[in-house]
């Protein structure tokens, strides 16, 4: 029973069983003592070397044991300050398997509550946040998270109680800051982490792959892994904004236990100027959807001639270059309001002379073009076009108006009239050009 190259005076092998009834053992060589919980094989003397007995027992253990499958470790790094983790689980109650049907009823009144897992607690690092728990059903709601000293400690309650034999899957992620993982010293990273985390106490990982996703363009990867992992050949993944992709490191390893919650270290290279890439990408994606955008409202695609739309649109046209000659000639009047007021002031006929010529001259130019443009738009538009003749025939009424108040000024000045007359007559002229002016802007906008 306790194989060894030197002869052995004297052995003596105790077996310590969990709790529950010990079914069947090895019964020789004797003296053998029996215990509830225990088995004593000796003392035995004068073993001689090389001498072994195979030792069979057989016992009842109705504890539920909890063992992870599979489980694939999803860990993606962003250098915009997130480091995304996400583990994918198959977990089952490797112990005693269930015989016969499974009753709620008799569940919940406390049958077979000691033999299932109805709940587990998993660590995660302080700093995680943004927890999701769920399956391929969706979120599953029975969890809770509580604040440790240094951890976040997630109770996990899967859909079901799992009795002997029985599995399911579910997902946990969150994630943590980069700061806290990632070091930086100029463009070389390095990334420290575990490469599997805590699931629940005494925990068993029979099947682990673990994945890195990189980000884009980096270089010069080497991976330090704890223990002895297996390299799988790397994957591209692409997301947002990716163009070559982004690279994705495969590793796998089996028979895991607590022992092995250690960290790993990756270490890359990565040029920070790169990070602009994605930023100048969408700039100049939103940039070439407005050009083609401007481009589509200005192209006419039609296989037949709108000839009405054409027509509207040339009228339009006509009636705008109406509408800045119109502007041009409101603005000659004031000028002409602006001449009679330095008139009055300064009393130099002379100068009046020379500023009434020149206004006249600009005057007549401008009625000249609003002439032109009457008739091209009669052509087009009749309604318009006399909307227009009208303004054309008010503006001879302003303009005798403006004349008018020309002769009350110098008439004023020579004192033919007295300045009460002419504040009368003046105040009278106002009201006629005021109201002349508004009955031509509102002929002017509805052309």
């Amino acid at each position: 029973m306790f194989f060894t190259p030197y002869t052995t005076e004297r052995q003596k092998t105790t077996v310590v069983v969990p709790q529950g009834e010990l079914l069947r053992y090895t019964s020789a060589p004797e003296p053998i003592t029996k215990q509830p919980r225990k088995l004593e094989y000796g003392p035995y003397e004068g073993i001689a070397a090389f001498t072994h007995i195979p030792l069979h027992v057989h016992f009842e253990n109705n504890r539920p044991f909890l063992t992870v499958k599979k489980m694939t470790r999803l860990i993606e790094i962003s250098h915009w300050g997130n480091i995304a983790v996400e583990d994918s689980l198959e977990i089952q109650n490797t112990g005693a398997r269930l015989k016969g049907p499974f009753s709620r009823l008799d569940f919940d009144m406390g049958v077979g509550q000691r033999v299932a897992i109805s709940s587990f607690k998993t660590a995660l690092p302080a700093a995680a946040r943004d927890i999701y728990y769920r399956d391929d059903i969706g979120n599953i709601s029975t969890s809770a998270v509580a604040e440790t000293l240094d951890a976040l400690e997630v109770r996990l309650s899967p859909r079901f109680p799992l009795l002997g034999g029985w599995k399911t899957e579910y997902i946990l992620g969150y994630n943590v800051p980069a700061h806290q993982f990632l070091y930086r010293t100029g463009s070389k990273f390095s990334l420290r982490m575990r490469l599997v985390d805590h699931i629940y106490d005494d925990q068993v990982v029979d099947d682990l792959t673990l994945k890195i996703v990189l980000p884009e363009m980096v270089s010069d990867i080497e991976f330090l892994p704890p223990f002895p992992v297996t390299e799988q050949p790397r994957e591209v993944l692409k997301t947002y904004l990716d163009t070559v992709g982004r690279t994705v490191l495969v590793f796998t390893a089996k028979n895991l236990v607590t022992e092995h919650i250690l960290d790993f270290t990756l270490n890359y290279r990565f040029n920070m100027l790169l990070m602009l890439r994605e930023p100048l990408m969408l700039i100049t994606a939103f940039c070439v959807i407005f050009a083609c955008v401007l481009i589509y409202v200005r192209l006419d695609f039609s296989i037949f001639r709108d000839e009405k739309a054409e027509l509207r649109m040339r009228a339009q046209a006509i009636v705008d270059e109406a509408q800045e000659f119109y502007k041009r000639r409101t603005s000659v009047y004031q000028s002409y309001e602006d001449a009679i007021n330095r008139y009055k002031a300064s009393k130099d006929a002379t100068q009046f002379a020379t500023d009434r010529r020149k206004l006249d001259a600009e005057h007549k130019e401008l009625n000249q073009s609003l002439a032109r443009v009457q008739t091209k738009l009669s052509e087009l538009c009749v309604e318009s076009s006399e909307r227009l003749k009208e303004v054309m025939a008010m503006d001879i009424a302003y303009r005798d108006l403006l004349h008018e108040s020309a002769q009350q000024a110098e008439r004023v000045l020579t004192g033919k009239i007295t300045k009460q007359q002419y504040q009368t007559a003046d105040s009278d002229t106002s009201v006629k050009k005021a109201d002349l002016i508004g009955r031509m802007d509102a002929a002017m906008d509805n052309l």
